[in-house]
């Protein structure tokens, strides 16, 4: 299912995910449990955006401050994503937006990945999705507009959850 959304589409959704793309750019934001199944989508949505960008994607996963740390078994499906984006992806950031112990365990989660998986492209830990997309809008062979980016994550929150709980637009 895709449904357009101003620029930006959105290939799945529910309560707890969504995964979307804009340009060049997959995204998708976790604001509770993360599953074997918003994995699956996420990997699907960027095989699709991989065959329509040959030159690569940039991919941006959001995590909400209130979300869940991920089963074990999560983890492993959350590196092989990681790893299966080699040779179509360009860059990735991950936003967890909390503060305090679980903020910080869950970046150590995705620190430790980063450590057992030997990306062939970067792969940075932010804490807010404007600190990202400078990052990402700072490749020139991603072509994104920072601002735009943001603008882009709050408009789906908005439109799919029906709120935007980040700790910081920019």
């Amino acid at each position: 299912m895709q449904r357009e959304l101003r620029s930006a589409t959105i290939y799945q959704h529910d309560d707890q995910h969504v995964v979307g793309s804009w340009k060049n750019l997959l995204f998708t934001i976790f604001r509770g449990r993360t599953t074997l199944a918003a994995i699956h989508n996420s990997r699907q949505a960027r095989d699709q955006l991989a065959a329509f960008h040959r030159a690569g994607i940039s991919m941006l996963v959001v995590v909400e401050s209130h979300s869940a740390m991920p089963t074990a078994d999560v983890r492993k499906a959350l590196q092989e994503a990681l790893e299966g984006g080699a040779g179509t992806t360009l860059l990735s950031a991950v936003v967890h937006e909390g503060t305090g112990f679980q903020a910080s365990a869950i970046r150590s989660v995705v620190t430790g990945l980063n450590m057992l998986t030997r990306l062939p492209y970067p792969h940075r830990i932010f804490a807010t999705v404007g600190d990202a997309a400078v990052w990402i809008g700072g490749n020139s062979a991603c072509g994104l507009d920072p601002l735009r980016v943001v603008q882009i994550i709050h408009e789906v929150r908005r439109r799919t959850f029906g709120r935007d709980e980040s700790v910081s637009q920019t």
